[in-house]
């Protein structure tokens, strides 16, 4: 492990072990199990995306290929069929993808059954693809097994030692992780198992409302604006010194981000090194009917890179657990990110950027949830001047 692997390990785990030790979230005992849980699936999710990045990149080869190959043979009926293929493929990698098809890029409507070599293609494509999330969702359990036999090891260390109070509280929290993985919602459990801070002072209130056809965001209940740290797992912090002053405009559906002085690199809150630094603001949306949102995001300042330079966050929470979260870097002047409902099944959403060919689905059964939109930069010296406007 390199070293700078090694010091965000390090951090992650004191990360942990502070805010356990502190409100009693997690056992501090536990930290460093959980710290490489949430490494390991990271780096299985890194995989994944460059496994499914080079797959599209091949079949589009492969497709280029068949083409010439069919014109070259005078078969003009193949070459018109490999041409549309061609160029629905392109359209479907470029474009918008549905954030609930398995494989938007092949969806079972576009397998065609002549000729029989671009179908061949088609389904080698699928399959790859298919095996790829296999891997994936191995790769997960595998990583759920490992992180229940080190949660039992330390129990069974404990009960050795005689500390039965903490051996109480480690099998609690192993009880709590087998549940979260046979739902496979395990990653989401862990990041949920770290307290929030409540902002303070009193809610503001929502424009009232005059039509049933105003936004939905209007029937949102707008909570504050406080400073915000992605690697502080989403939290407002009070303890936070930051550069960075979100400012929200109820009437108008926007919330605007912008630093008065350039970001000093590092600083400690509570025991542990936060890099990330930054600012959020957040609404209590009512009903899960009233979530699916577009938000237009405009950047004046860019990120040089995915990790340095400005990023957004979004947060959809229930309670103080987080449901499904997305990063999104600030490296276009203009993009566009969804919060989108499932037509055929009303309890699936997802968090949808299009651009980015990015979609992370979750499921609401009912009841209101937290949203949290939060600039963070992770440079010295770095700024951000980035505006979120809802639309409807």
């Amino acid at each position: 492990m390199s070293l700078k692997r090694e010091k965000i390990a390090a951090l992650v785990a004191l990360a942990f072990a502070v805010r356990a030790a502190a409100q009693g979230a997690v056992p501090q005992v536990v930290a460093a199990a959980l710290a490489d849980f949430s490494a390991d699936i990271a780096r299985a999710e890194a995989r994944y995306a460059a496994t499914t990045n080079r797959l599209v990149r091949q079949y589009a080869a492969d497709i280029d290929a068949l083409r010439n190959k069919y014109q070259s043979e005078g078969l003009l009926d193949e070459y018109l069929a490999a041409k549309k293929e061609a160029d629905r493929f392109t359209a479907a990698v470029t474009g918008e993808s549905d954030p609930f098809e398995e494989i938007p890029a092949m969806p079972y409507s576009c397998i065609v059954y002549r000729p029989e070599q671009l179908r061949s293609m088609q389904m080698k494509f699928m399959s790859a693809v298919r095996e790829a999330g296999a891997q994936l969702r191995t790769q997960r359990s595998a990583s759920a097994d490992k992180l229940l036999a080190q949660i039992e090891r330390i129990q069974k260390e404990l009960t050795r030692k005689g500390r039965i109070d903490e051996a109480i509280e480690v099998r609690s929290t192993a009880d709590k992780v087998r549940a979260a993985a046979a739902s496979g919602r395990l990653p989401q459990f862990i990041e949920s198992m770290q307290p929030r801070q409540e902002p303070d002072g009193p809610a503001q209130k929502s424009a009232p409302q005059r039509s049933a056809a105003i936004p939905a965001w209007r029937k949102w209940k707008f909570v504050g604006e406080k400073p915000f740290s992605p690697d502080l797992k989403g939290v407002v912090n009070l303890d936070l010194i930051t550069p960075v002053v979100a400012r929200n405009f109820d009437k108008m559906g926007k919330a605007v981000f912008a630093t008065q002085r350039g970001l000093q690199q590092g600083q400690q809150v509570g025991g542990v090194i936060c890099e990330w630094v930054g600012a959020a603001v957040e609404w209590i949306v009512p009903s899960p009917d009233l979530l699916p949102v577009r938000m237009s995001i405009r950047s004046g300042t860019l990120s040089p890179s995915s990790n340095r330079g400005p990023k957004l966050f979004i947060y959809v929470m229930d309670g103080d657990k987080v449901i499904q979260s997305m990063p999104v870097e600030l490296m276009q002047s203009e993009c566009e990110v969804r919060i989108v409902r499932d037509t055929e099944d009303t309890t699936r959403f997802a968090i949808h950027w299009p651009g980015a060919r990015r979609a992370r689905p979750f499921t609401l059964e009912g009841g209101a949830v937290r949203l949290i939109v939060g600039v963070a930069m992770n440079g010295a010296l770095d700024t951000c001047d980035t505006t979120v406007q809802f639309l409807q």
